[in-house]
């Protein structure tokens, strides 16, 4: 597993993300997830208080990696 991918994940599962009904579903804050993707590239993400923008990254991943 990819380590950017790992750190979303510890994340969904810190922030309770997990356990929101249809969190895969739901769109991100859209300047979050932008500041997230530039945090990703600059290899310093941390985590995020926002689970459905953390969600949306982890879609984007998975479509851009196939």
């Amino acid at each position: 597993m990819p380590k950017m991918l790992a750190l979303m994940r510890e994340s969904l599962i810190e922030s309770e993300g997990l356990k929101c009904e249809g969190i895969f579903r739901v769109a991100g804050d859209h300047s979050e997830v932008n500041r997230l993707k530039l945090q990703m590239n600059a290899k310093t993400f941390k985590g995020a208080a926002d689970p459905p923008s953390v969600a949306n990254l982890v879609k984007v991943r998975m479509v851009f990696q196939n």
